[in-house]
């Protein structure tokens, strides 16, 4: 009768395969991280959603410009009245000798009336200052929430990647239960040993089947959390292919620093300050003096289309509003309260993302001694179930030997698949703390950085 024996060399092998995947593109249908994103950012309708804000503060701030533009109006007027206007005439004493007619019973009036303002006190400069602020802002936010929806997708992929390897070492755990139970029934059969060992075999065999159930409820559960990071079903039956480089052991000691300084949501907040503050100048300008000019030329008859009299007029208009309540005061010293609070914002912003990212490095700093440590577990857990084996064999040791080896095999390799992809989700994490551009950085001194995870 062959015995079943896992070697440790092939045990690693299998857990490397499990984890990392196969790059190779000889495997038809792989399933790569990057493509996912690719896909991600051109459908995704979260994305969509934050370009149509960015669309929307652009739309903003060509109306603010159109502020500085002058207008240009054409005007049809047409009015009817029960008899024609008439008015006194006098002579050069001022004695009424008669009554002329002033109008048309009929009176069509045509115009091209050119409108612009000269000067508004700032308003309308400050106006397209604060738009264009605002504009800044609402791109700022767009970066971040593109970075989050993309961290959202490598932690689902990577989830993905856990449930897989899991049930990869479930059905391993399968196979090597139900070798084992065929070499109790033979060692039965010839009576070497009770029915009580066979039965124990067969429940341990029942609950490696059970635990392998559960595995691969948990890989579609991961699938269908990963179609909703994607926004579109991924395929089932692809290998998932895994980045092989990792950031180098050692980093930049000013990390929580460079996400300070190139986190988007700085940027937004700065920007929105600015904004705040441009509204409080749009608000105060109001109290200053407005200047208006207007051209109008003009054709007036008592028919459609009018010819009868043609002029034109030219005016300009300064308007100055002593009193207005305090309103525009008010409007002013609340954009300024905003702003003082986008700033203290700031500050507080600098703090917590220091906080995320001296926690992301803490992790992947933990992450690598696990996968270190796990490592070292499946050798051990694999020599203690072949001595365990071989001890049965011998009738040296007992079936709960064997068991209990198998049961610390399979928790060594489930600790190796843990560790491995805990250390790529917390770079994945790292990533998501220092920004793109953060990351970007990092990137552009050589050092190994993977695009993809």
């Amino acid at each position: 009768m062959p015995v079943y024996r896992l070697g440790r060399g092939c045990l690693l092998a299998l857990l490397s395969l499990i984890i990392l995947g196969s790059s190779s593109s000889a495997f038809a249908g792989v399933v790569r991280l990057e493509d996912l994103e690719s896909r991600m950012l051109g459908s995704h309708p979260a994305v969509r959603a934050l370009d149509m804000a960015v669309r929307r503060a652009e739309l903003e701030v060509q109306q603010a410009r159109a502020g500085l533009s002058p207008k240009l109006d054409l005007v049809l007027y047409g009015s009817k009245a029960q008899e024609a206007p008439k008015g006194k005439v006098y002579d050069f004493d001022n004695v009424p000798i008669g009554i002329a007619i002033t109008g048309y019973e009929e009176t069509y009036r045509a115009s091209v009336a050119l409108t612009h303002l000269l000067y508004s006190g700032g308003t309308v400069t400050s106006q397209v200052r604060a738009a264009q602020a605002g504009l800044e802002a609402a791109k700022a936010d767009r970066d971040r929430g593109v970075e989050g929806l993309l961290y959202r997708l490598r932690a689902s992929y990577l989830a993905l990647v856990r449930a897989k390897g899991k049930a990869q070492v479930a059905q391993r755990v399968v196979e090597l239960s139900e070798a084992y139970l065929t070499r109790v029934q033979a060692f039965f059969r010839v009576g070497m040993v009770p029915k009580a060992e066979v039965l124990r075999a067969q429940v341990a065999l029942s609950n490696a089947r059970l635990n392998l159930m559960r595995a691969e409820g948990a890989v579609q559960r991961a699938y269908a959390a990963l179609d909703r990071a994607a926004g579109f079903p991924v395929p089932r039956d692809g290998e998932m292919e895994q980045p092989a480089s990792l950031l180098p052991e050692e980093l930049p000691q000013d990390l929580p620093d460079l996400a300070a300084e190139s986190r988007a949501e700085i940027r937004s907040l700065e920007e929105s300050y600015r904004q705040a503050k441009a509204l409080a100048d749009a608000a105060a300008g109001q109290d200053r003096p407005q200047l208006l000019f207007k051209g109008e030329a003009y054709r007036v008859g008592s028919h459609f289309f009018p010819s009868d009299k043609d002029d034109y007029l030219l005016s300009l208009t300064l308007q100055w509003r002593s009193w207005d309540g305090g309103e525009n005061r008010a409007k002013a010293r609340q954009s300024l309260a905003l702003a003082e609070s986008l700033l203290s914002r700031v500050e507080d912003m600098k703090l917590e993302i220091r906080r995320e990212t001296v926690e992301a490095l803490e992790s992947l700093r933990e992450a690598r001694e696990r996968v270190k440590t796990a490592e070292v577990m499946v050798e051990q857990a694999t020599e203690d179930h072949r001595i365990s084996l071989r001890r049965y064999e011998a009738r040296v040791g007992t079936n709960l030997d064997v068991m209990d080896a198998r049961v610390r095999l399979e928790q060594a390799m489930n600790d190796l698949v843990d560790a491995r992809c805990d250390l790529l989700s917390s770079q994945a994490a790292l990533r998501y703390a220092l920004g793109e551009d953060g990351w970007g950085q990092i990137a552009a001194t050589g050092k190994p950085v993977s695009k993809g995870n």
